[in-house]
């Protein structure tokens, strides 16, 4: 399993990255959040990662968290049924850190984890599970 990486930031987008780690350039799908609190491009980062091999899909994805509490959530939201992994990373990043999703999902304030693709009834299960 890949726990974190190290390398230079060579791209990054409103949800993913892309950093080269000795050469090798390595795509991580990153949360919103964390996309705006990278840096500039050729700049250092390190990321802590999830590495997800879903079920129907043979494709490998890497997700990548500035954070142990940003990751924790997303391996939290995972676990509630209806949440894979993409409507996991957009809870996650609905926020500007982790802390904060978690205090709206104490709360139960499900306007400030519903984004694209979480509706309010998922948003709801979120909050009691």
């Amino acid at each position: 399993m890949i726990d974190r990486l190290t390398g230079t930031l060579l791209q990054a987008g409103p949800d993913a990255c892309v950093v080269d780690v000795h050469g090798l350039g390595i795509r991580v799908e990153v949360p919103t959040s964390v996309a705006h609190q990278l840096g500039r491009t050729g700049e250092q980062v390190t990321l802590l990662t999830q590495l997800v091999i879903p079920g129907n899909d043979p494709t490998p994805r890497l997700f990548g968290f500035l954070s142990e509490e940003g990751r924790e959530l997303f391996r939290m939201l995972q676990s509630v049924a209806g949440i894979g992994p993409s409507s996991a990373l957009k809870i996650a990043g609905s926020q500007p850190s982790p802390g904060q999703v978690a205090v709206a999902i104490a709360r139960g304030d499900a306007k400030a984890i519903k984004v694209k693709g979480v509706g309010p009834k998922l948003a709801k299960r979120v909050i009691t599970e």
